[in-house]
C-alpha cells in the first residue's frame, strides 16, 4: 500500500511539474505573438506556402498571418490560464499532504468539470448531427470554396486543381477527415492522463488517515514525564518509581 501511494504521489508531482513548465511557456509564447505576431508575420504574409502559384497570377495571398498570430497567441495564454492552477493544486496536495490535503478534493472536482466539459465539446464538433459540427464545417466551407469557384487561377497548388477537375476529393472537407483520427487518438490519450491523475489524487488523499498527536513535555530531561492529547488535551502521568537512591 505504501507503495502504491509513493508511486501514486511521485506520478503526481512530476506530471504537474512539466504541466506548470508548458503552462507558463504557453502563456509567455501567447503574449509574445500578441504583441509582437504581425511585425514578425509581416514579411511573410505573401509568403505562404502552397499559395505562391496563385499569388504569380495577380491574387493576394487570403491568409493573415498577423492576425492568425494574434488568435493563436490568446489561445495559448487561455490554455495555460486553465492548466496552471489545476497543475499548482495537485503538486501542493501532492507534496503537501498534511497541510493541503484539501487542495486534492479540489483539484478532483475541477479537473472532473474540465473533462465533462472537454467530452461535450468533442461530441458537439465531431458528431456529424451535431449543430457545432455544422456550424463549423459550414463556416470554413462557405470562406474557401467561393474563392475557389470563382477564380481561374490555381488556387492552392496543382494537386488541388486536379482533384477539383475530377470531383474525387474536396480540398477543404478532405483536411477536416485527414485529421480526425489523430485528433481522436490525441483526445484519448488526454482523458487517460487525466482519469490516472484523478485516480492518484483520490488515493493520497484517501490514505492520509487522522491520527492522534501525543507531545512529550519534559523538564530538565527528568521525571516526571506527561504525555498530553493535543486533540483532547488530557494528561497522563507517566507512573513513577517510589525509588529513592539517597535514603536507600
Amino acid at each position: 500500500m505504501k507503495g502504491s501511494i509513493v508511486c501514486c504521489k511521485l506520478f503526481l508531482v512530476i506530471i504537474n511539474i512539466i504541466y506548470l513548465i508548458l503552462s507558463v511557456a504557453s502563456i509567455a509564447v501567447g503574449i509574445i505573438l500578441i504583441i509582437a505576431g504581425p511585425e514578425m508575420t509581416a514579411a511573410q504574409r505573401y509568403d505562404v506556402k502552397g499559395d505562391k502559384i496563385s499569388i504569380e497570377y495577380g491574387r493576394k495571398s487570403e491568409f493573415p498571418c498577423p492576425s492568425k498570430s494574434q488568435s493563436i497567441g490568446i489561445a495559448l495564454i487561455v490554455f495555460g490560464a486553465v492548466i496552471f492552477p489545476l497543475s499548482l493544486l495537485a503538486f501542493c496536495g501532492s507534496c503537501c499532504t498534511n497541510c493541503c490535503r484539501m487542495t486534492l478534493i479540489l483539484f478532483v472536482v475541477l479537473l472532473g468539470l474540465l473533462m465533462v466539459a472537454e467530452i461535450i465539446m468533442f461530441s458537439l464538433i465531431f458528431i456529424e448531427d451535431s449543430p457545432l459540427h455544422k456550424k463549423s464545417t459550414t463556416d470554413v466551407l462557405t470562406k474557401r470554396r467561393p474563392n475557389i469557384a470563382k477564380r481561374n487561377v490555381i488556387p492552392f497548388h496543382s494537386a488541388c486543381v486536379w482533384h477539383l477537375r475530377y470531383t474525387c476529393i474536396d480540398p477543404v472537407e478532405d483536411a477536416f477527415e485527414s485529421a480526425k483520427p489523430y485528433i481522436i487518438i490525441a483526445f484519448a490519450v488526454g482523458l487517460f492522463f487525466q482519469s490516472l491523475q484523478m485516480l492518484c489524487a483520490l488515493v493520497i488523499y484517501k490514505s492520509k488517515q487522522p491520527t492522534e498527536n501525543y507531545q512529550i513535555l519534559s523538564e530538565n530531561a527528568g521525571p516526571p514525564i506527561a504525555l498530553v492529547n493535543q486533540n483532547t488535551s488530557h494528561q497522563v502521568k507517566a507512573p513513577q518509581n517510589d525509588y529513592n537512591p539517597i535514603t536507600a
